[in-house]
């Protein structure tokens, strides 16, 4: 996008993408394409925000760069799965990272939040019990630990 020569053109292309695209990704649960699209469109018309919030992504959750994360979460994923595996539960562990655009927008539009360092949303991690009496024990385990904070049990 960003060789677009016409700049009416590209603001044009831009406003479909965030208008039309990244709301349609996110209505057929498509997170992760919907984040990208934000997180390209934010590149190209704030590229200064969008790398001070990059990097204070990455140093809040102690990696490199943003893209680094992966492995963070493959490390996270093995834990949990040895963790509550070892234990004889039966478990799906996903994750979720909050994308660049979502976490500049949540500071700058939400009076509760002053930095990027203050999101505690930045990751999400979504364990299901395949045995729903598990829940309580799951999350018991999980409790334990200080390093995590439990935010919601369904």
């Amino acid at each position: 996008m960003a060789h677009i020569a016409n700049g009416r053109r590209r603001e044009a292309l831009l406003g479909k993408i965030e208008d039309i695209y990244v709301p349609l990704a996110k209505r057929l649960g498509l997170e992760e394409v919907a984040n990208d699209l934000a997180d390209r469109v934010f590149k190209i018309e704030n590229p200064s925000a969008c790398t001070e919030t990059r990097q204070a992504i990455a140093k809040t959750l102690r990696v490199v760069d943003y893209d680094d994360i992966y492995p963070l979460v493959t490390g996270l994923k093995e834990y949990f799965d040895g963790l509550l595996g070892s234990r004889g539960y039966k478990t799906d562990v996903t994750f979720n990272k909050k994308g660049i655009k979502s976490a500049y927008d949540k500071v700058q539009e939400k009076e509760e939040y002053e930095a990027i360092e203050q999101l505690e949303d930045l990751l999400r991690c979504m364990i299901i019990a395949e045995d729903e009496n598990n829940v309580e024990e799951i999350s018991n385990l999980i409790q334990k630990n200080k390093n995590w904070k439990l935010i919601y049990i369904k």
